[in-house]
């Protein structure tokens, strides 16, 4: 089982080899999943409709500095950072996944159970011949994320951190669920990304981090934004963090798995 408490992302991994049968629904059935352990993102490749081994690729691993770390001038709080265009990147495995015909990646929370792959999702993206696109959730009034917004002349994704004094995120009925569908190639290249200093506890204690947000790769690619489902059968957010929010949703995930219709919105 993946430990969502360090594994930031999960990434599912297409080949174009096995694309016609996937977009026929046979493959969607033989997804393996593979546990990390420590802080890592989960690839796993789909060629010819048969599941592959998964691989582990490691993030960014950085100090976060609490309050008493920063009293004496040393980090005392690990914490990871999911710098997934980087790393992935970095390592190799972009290069390779390419080199052996790969063409779209998903890349989602590993707590978003909703989160699955979907043959109609994936030709969407295809279609809209966008590098990226951008799983957005109706926003309920308790939800806590970034939107789109048209900023410096196109529409990106703008999380909380980044809002100015005062502003007013209820403008945009939508909120971004983390899940994006990239074209590999896309990747392939540097992002001259921001980084945003952010407030978090860590094992009890506060730390501060200072990071980079995946969902700012839309200031530099062609992004299509799509609205997706949130309740019923068709979710494609449901997050699960603690053990109380796995036993509450038991019946919608149950929904969900079993393919009732349900009242989806």
């Amino acid at each position: 089982m993946l430990d969502a408490r360090r594994v930031g992302a999960e990434v599912v991994v297409l080949g174009e080899v096995g694309l016609g049968r996937l977009v026929g629904g046979e493959a969607v059935h033989q997804e393996q999943r593979h546990a990390a352990a420590g802080g890592a993102f989960v690839l796993q490749d789909v060629l010819d409709g048969e599941a592959e081994e998964g691989a582990v690729l490691a993030q960014h691993r950085h100090d976060a500095l609490d309050d008493a770390a920063e009293a004496s001038g040393h980090a005392a709080v690990e914490h990871d950072d999911p710098d997934f265009a980087a790393a992935f990147r970095r390592c190799g495995a972009l290069q390779r996944f390419r080199a052996a015909g790969g063409k779209y990646l998903l890349v989602r929370n590993v707590d978003n159970l909703g989160a699955r792959l979907d043959p109609l999702i994936l030709g969407h993206h295809i279609h809209s011949r966008c590098a990226a696109t951008v799983e957005l959730a109706p926003k309920w009034p308790e939800d806590v994320g970034g939107s789109p917004f048209a900023y410096l002349g196109r529409t990106q994704l703008i999380e909380q951190v980044r809002y100015r004094k005062g502003f007013d995120p209820n403008i945009v009925d939508v909120f971004n669920t983390n899940t994006f569908w990239f074209t590999a190639k896309a990747l392939d290249r540097d992002f001259d990304l921001g980084w945003y200093y952010v407030e978090k506890e860590v094992e009890g204690r506060r730390a501060v981090q200072v990071e980079h947000l995946i969902g700012e790769l839309t200031a530099f690619l062609s992004t299509n934004f799509l609205q997706v489902r949130r309740s019923g059968s068709r979710t494609r957010f449901l997050p699960v963090k603690t053990p109380e929010d796995l036993h509450a949703a038991r019946e919608e995930i149950a929904d969900m798995y079993d393919g009732g219709d349900g009242d989806d919105a």
